[in-house]
């Protein structure tokens, strides 16, 4: 611990270690009896996939900070992702109907989920990619040009974390959930995906492909979305067929890891 300016309620007070990546994640990997040992981390946007034990932390958050995170986001959503032979977000998925499917992706609709459940997905996937904008460290630094969040958005979405706002307006959270048995040992550094009319964020954890945007626009879409607008979209589906997986499966291959 080292006394400091909080990076988000900005308190000068004393920091704590805080992780870009929640620690139950790494703490999942060493114990699910993978043969990825030691855990794999991606880091899409460095075109690096390397096998490393070292977790990405930095003194950056207040105490006080840190238990938000867990309580409105991380306690609940390490109880969802893949564990050992054990998935319980893709069981839950699999109990109820999908309302929409292409080729072997089925969405959900929100709705038809516990609501803590989607609240607590909405506020962790935010958390992280908040965490990956203003990282101090260089384990995780963006462009500006891509990352294009202004300053008065990023107060919103740090008023939406310190929990003065009970939604995060013009936000979207697409959360992918892995099909495939045996792609779930992974974690992967938050990414930044420009694009000519918008841009978005991206990064896996366990089974779980989460997509985060920022400043999203509803005007010429009709999406379903809970009530409260916490907007959230979910799906289920086989990520062996996505390019990002192929490229780590292809680092596996040539470095001979099986």
């Amino acid at each position: 611990m080292k006394n400091g300016i909080c990076g988000l309620c900005k308190r000068h007070t004393i920091l704590k270690k805080s992780h870009l990546l929640p620690k139950s994640a790494y703490k999942v990997l060493r114990s699910s009896g993978t043969k990825l040992a030691p855990p794999t981390k991606v880091e899409i946007d460095r075109k690096r996939v390397v096998q490393t034990d070292r977790q990405i932390v930095r003194y950056f958050l207040c105490g006080q900070c840190e238990q938000v995170f867990s309580a409105r986001g991380e306690d609940a959503i390490s109880k969802l992702w893949a564990r050992g032979g054990d998935f319980p977000l893709l069981d839950i998925l699999q109990k109820l109907s999908p309302v929409s499917t292409r080729g072997e992706s089925y969405g959900y609709a929100t709705e038809d989920l516990d609501q803590f459940i989607v609240r607590s997905l909405h506020y962790f996937a935010v958390s992280v990619v908040w965490r990956a904008i203003k990282w101090p460290g260089e384990d995780c630094n963006f462009d500006d040009a891509d990352v294009r969040v202004s300053c008065e958005r990023m107060r919103k979405v740090e008023e939406y974390l310190l929990g003065g706002l009970t939604h995060l307006e013009e936000s979207l959270v697409m959360i992918s959930v892995n099909t495939y048995e045996g792609l779930s040992d992974m974690i992967s550094v938050p990414s930044c995906h420009a694009r000519e009319s918008f841009n978005f964020f991206e990064f896996y954890i366990l089974g779980l492909r989460f997509r985060v945007f920022l400043n999203f626009h509803y005007s010429d879409l009709k999406l379903k979305v809970i009530d409260d607008h916490l907007n959230v979209m979910i799906m289920a589906a086989d990520h062996g067929s996505e390019p990002f997986i192929k490229e780590v499966a292809d680092f596996f291959f040539k470095n001979d890891i099986k």
